[in-house]
């Protein structure tokens, strides 16, 4: 709190007289704000957020939001558990964190970030793509972040090249979409998450 100069009071309870002078004994040298139906101020911006969405040009983000990944295993950095051979025998490690978007970053309203996704296995028809939020503004690995949820989607034939996905992440309001390309048909995939706010 030493850097804030100002307190905002707002909501049903910034109106009970026992509250304020709590604020005020505790934060006597910070200028206590407490607007005129304070208790109402909650339920009008939501109203009108809903009438008028582009009124929020960007949002400050409280999590980092990204997908897993299995990249070759680094020897002496990986933790061994973590450790696998893929169908070609390359060593890799799973459920590493790859970062969409973090904490503290302001998103625009409909930014698109675009990853590209590699398939390794040959045998493979789908790809399930898992996303997942962290309060960590770098987390590594996958294990300490909230499953948010996944988004299947369906592998071209294979036909000796390398398959390819790529895989936008649409921040809108108050979700963010991911949006892919189903392979073997061209339909676009979307799926919505919250942003956990």
């Amino acid at each position: 709190m030493r850097n804030v100069g100002r307190i905002l009071l707002v909501g049903g309870y910034s109106e009970c007289p026992l509250i304020l002078k709590a604020f005020r004994d505790r934060f006597g040298e910070k200028r206590i704000i407490n607007p005129y139906q304070a208790g109402l101020a909650v339920i009008k911006g939501a109203i009108y957020f809903g009438h008028k969405p582009d009124v929020i040009c960007s949002r400050v983000l409280t999590y980092t939001y990204g997908t897993g990944k299995s990249p070759k295993f680094r020897d002496g950095i990986d933790p061994e558990e973590l450790k696998f051979k893929d169908g070609k025998g390359n060593i890799r490690c799973r459920n590493v964190f790859l970062a969409i978007a973090n904490t503290g970053d302001s998103i625009k309203l409909g930014e698109k970030v675009s990853k590209r996704y590699r398939v390794f296995e040959e045998t493979e028809t789908s790809i399930s793509l898992r996303v997942f939020s962290s309060s960590d503004q770098d987390p590594k690995y996958t294990n300490s972040c909230t499953k948010l949820g996944v988004i299947t989607v369906d592998l071209p034939p294979y036909t000796g090249r390398e398959r390819d996905i790529l895989v936008d992440f649409v921040f809108g309001l108050t979700e963010f979409m991911v949006e892919t390309t189903d392979g073997k048909t061209g339909e676009k995939i979307r799926k919505y998450f919250n942003l956990s706010e």
